[in-house]
């Protein structure tokens, strides 16, 4: 009989941590962290248009988002430098939300984003709105979401939520997200090459249809992290201990 002596949401990479801490892979179930889906699905409490209407956006414009209380490893930086990188008439084309709270400590990482924000010339594009309690009223109006952590997420749940919405998704390609994401759902990059993500955003910027595919695969794809799912898979490993 296998025994588990804690049961609790994994990753692989969370996994092969344990592993090589000499935790046998036995002894270990993989069950992802969920989402209430069928809770979502009363979203969103604004329409797509009033959200969009509050920042302002012109008709063709597309709206992307950032989700993450603004810290360096969150990588807001290196989000800044790819929007940096595109051309004037693509970033004319794009609004970005730096959606989270700047705490105390985090005051002067974000000065210097502004101030090379100011720099780059992208006042107009990227913006900052503090602490939302409408993240997900924003991720349904918006085209595009964002993730660029640094260090390696053990899951990345702003990126489910961005799929679950039917974002198209950008993520930094380590960790968790490698697990959600796969070409026909998403797309990943280095977030130590913010080239990369230029060269991504620039594509979705250009070709509409593709955005709208990557967005519409991408909300199928959030399918698969179903809470439902999740309980389920804690409930049988708690089941094999009572066994």
């Amino acid at each position: 009989m296998r025994r588990f002596d804690q049961v609790f949401p994994l990753s692989r990479l969370v996994m092969q941590s344990l592993i090589d801490n000499d935790i046998p892979p036995d002894r270990m179930v993989l069950t992802y962290p969920g989402l209430d889906l069928e809770a979502l699905s009363v979203r969103p409490y604004r329409a797509r248009e009033e959200v969009r209407e509050e920042f302002g956006l012109e008709p063709g414009q597309v709206l992307a988002v950032m989700v993450g209380n603004v810290r360096r490893w969150k990588g807001q930086h290196v989000v800044v430098e790819g929007i940096g990188g595109l051309s004037p008439e693509q970033r004319a084309g794009l609004v970005l939300l730096l959606v989270g709270d700047i705490g105390p400590l985090h005051e002067d990482y974000a000065d210097g984003l502004r101030g090379r924000i100011e720099e780059l010339g992208i006042g107009d594009t990227v913006r900052f709105t503090g602490r939302r309690e409408d993240v997900p009223d924003l991720l349904e109006a918006a085209d595009v979401a964002v993730h660029a952590s640094i260090m390696p997420e053990p899951f990345g749940l702003v990126v489910l939520e961005g799929l679950t919405h039917g974002c198209a998704v950008v993520a930094a390609g380590a960790g968790g997200p490698v697990e959600m994401i796969d070409d026909a759902t998403g797309l990943l990059y280095d977030p130590a090459q913010p080239a990369e993500l230029t060269a991504h955003l620039a594509r979705l910027l250009d070709d509409p249809e593709w955005r709208t595919r990557l967005g519409a695969a991408a909300r199928v794809r959030a399918q698969d992290f179903d809470i439902e799912d999740h309980v389920q898979l804690i409930v049988d490993a708690y089941r094999g201990l009572l066994e």
